[in-house]
């Protein structure tokens, strides 16, 4: 009876240990998955931020923004699909805006509506990143 006994509870003892360290693996794995989502959103504001300071200057004073679109929408579609179409909306208007500002002048030659329909679908945009940043904290 001693030994039966003594054997039930080294295969509970054993059973839990698996238990335990399943369920901490499972634990550090979420915080993991959050720690990076949450870097991927820093960074996709980061571009956007970017994409923001450089499309309505005049080509002539425009920055260079080699590879921030393609490192920008890989990001929203490989790791945030729920965002892709937002981004796709302000990547419409992001292009009509930018479109009017190549040209040889150096005049910008936007108007005030123009501005605005940018700045609003920017301001849109991160508004959805904000909210999606809200589920890994």
């Amino acid at each position: 009876m001693d030994l039966l006994t003594l054997g039930i509870g080294g295969l509970i003892g054993f059973l839990s240990a698996i238990g335990k360290d399943f369920l901490l693996e499972q634990s550090k794995n979420k915080i993991k998955t959050k720690d990076f989502k949450r870097e991927k959103l820093e960074e996709i504001f980061i571009l956007m931020d970017k994409v923001s300071q450089e499309s309505l200057k005049p080509l002539k004073y425009k920055g260079s923004l080699d590879g921030i679109g393609a490192k920008l929408g890989m990001t929203i579609r490989f790791y945030f699909p729920d965002l892709n179409k937002d981004y796709q909306d302000f990547l419409k208007v992001f292009q009509e805006v930018t479109q009017k500002t190549i040209t040889l002048d150096d005049k910008i030659n936007l108007t005030e509506e123009d501005i605005k329909m940018f700045y609003t679908a920017y301001g849109l945009f991160i508004d959805k990143i904000v909210l999606e940043s809200k589920k890994y904290v």
